[in-house]
């Protein structure tokens, strides 16, 4: 690791480690043992985190004496992270800084901890970031919004979308909402923009039972051996963001699904990334024949009523049995925001992967990002542009843009989404972009 990643990274999180209150130490053994420091020009109070963080953003690493004082700090050398975040311009700071004024400064959850981790990231993919792909909406207006039947006159969100090239056909299941149940729909379309819904519509709806009384939605649909294989959410108390579980369905024709009757995964165990909820998944197939399974997990978060939610990841031989990793693979730290959801995969013809996914801050403002992997497994950051900026004042996707769906169709990518208006009312928004890989 390069001195300025260890003196603008490391010294933070000392800080953060050690520096609990103003009234708590970093001793000079404590800093010596990890990193080498020298006596500093300037000096700042632990409670100052602006300070704080524009001495970090400077690349000037630091320590706490035992007054709480921070006294110390490694030679500005020069930090590729000011170019992004000037220390001199908190209006270009990532969006979470300093913090909600509910957020702790310090400890685990605080402020500095969510930093030090935020540089990790970007100092991580300082010499590895690339272009996002360029995307232009199709149309100013949804491709598909609130139908007229009961069960989505509310909100359509949430699609999944398969090309058929048989049938030469958009296939699109998507979640529909009425106030008080989420349920699934399937439309078709011959260009992806004018839809045609399906007239038995919703294909799956809640059966009444424990884990779907309120509700079935945010679809993730793999064609595999002649079937089509649906993984969905099973809304127990959807309002309250919890005891959301997994499941899935099968199906010859993508219309008329046999569903599992026991939701294939559970919230975790107090404490693990999943605990609270499970959400939004989707699925994948690699070379090998291994499924793939990524979805959103939650978990309590002090402060915060909505929890923190993160992205997992599962492996399976069958489609059913699943076997969860203990670590997230992406996290909304890694673009300087509080969570990470909804992911989907597109599979490359070179066997490597694109993943879009959604990240939020500040509840309900979501952005679209796109990741890569060689191997499913292990996922990268290709930018901290956002794939698609939310549309004008007045438009439909105007507040916030979520639930990304990635179609690569005839050499251009389509990106299904799921805009916000400023009364948080969804609907299905689509834009197109040149693919260049």
């Amino acid at each position: 690791m390069k001195r300025w990643q260890i003196c603008g990274l490391g010294l933070v999180l000392l800080a953060v480690a050690w520096g609990g209150s103003s009234g708590d130490s970093l001793t000079d053994a404590q800093a010596q043992a990890s990193i080498p420091l020298r006596t500093a020009h300037t000096v700042v109070r632990l409670g100052d985190e602006n300070a704080l963080i524009a001495a970090a953003l400077g690349g000037r690493g630091i320590g706490v004496d035992d007054n709480g004082t921070i006294v110390r700090q490694c030679p500005d050398v020069g930090n590729p992270i000011s170019r992004v975040y000037p220390p001199d311009d908190p209006s270009r700071w990532p969006r979470w800084l300093p913090g909600r004024l509910r957020d702790h400064l310090v400890g685990e959850y605080g402020v500095l901890a969510r930093y030090a981790r935020e540089l990790a990231f970007l100092v991580a993919s300082e010499q590895t970031s690339q272009t996002v792909p360029h995307f232009e909406r199709a149309s100013e207006e949804p491709v598909l919004g609130p139908g007229e039947a009961r069960w989505e006159s509310v909100d359509v969100l949430s699609a999944e979308v398969l090309y058929d090239p048989v049938e030469g056909l958009f296939k699109m299941w998507y979640t529909g909402f009425d106030r008080e149940r989420y349920a699934i729909g399937y439309a078709t379309s011959r260009d992806g923009l004018r839809w045609e819904r399906y007239p038995d519509n919703p294909v799956l709806a809640s059966t009444g039972g424990e884990w779907d009384r309120e509700g079935v939605g945010f679809p993730a649909v793999v064609h595999v051996n002649g079937k089509y294989y649906m993984y969905f959410t099973r809304l127990k108390r959807a309002r309250a963001h919890r005891d959301a579980a997994l499941g899935s369905a099968i199906s010859d024709d993508g219309v008329r699904w046999e569903r599992l009757e026991d939701p294939i995964l559970l919230p975790g165990a107090a404490g693990v990334y999943d605990a609270r909820a499970l959400v939004g998944p989707e699925v994948f197939l690699d070379d090998g024949g291994t499924w793939h399974l990524l979805y959103a997990g939650g978990r309590d978060f002090p402060g915060d009523d909505d929890g923190r939610w993160v992205i997992l990841h599962a492996t399976s031989s069958n489609g059913i049995s699943w076997r969860v990793d203990p670590e997230p693979v992406l996290t909304g730290e890694v673009v300087g925001m509080e969570d990470a959801l909804n992911p989907e995969v597109l599979q490359l013809s070179d066997g490597s992967y694109w993943l879009t996914f959604s990240a939020r801050v500040e509840h309900s403002h979501f952005h679209l990002f796109l990741a890569r992997s060689d191997d499913g497994v292990t996922w990268q950051l290709v930018s901290r542009e956002e794939l698609l900026k939310p549309g004008e004042p007045g438009r439909f996707d105007e507040k916030a843009l979520n639930h990304p769906a990635l179609v690569l169709h005839e050499g251009k990518l389509h990106l299904f989404y799921t805009g916000y208006d400023r009364r948080n009312r969804r609907a299905i928004g689509l834009a197109i972009g040149a693919f260049a890989h």
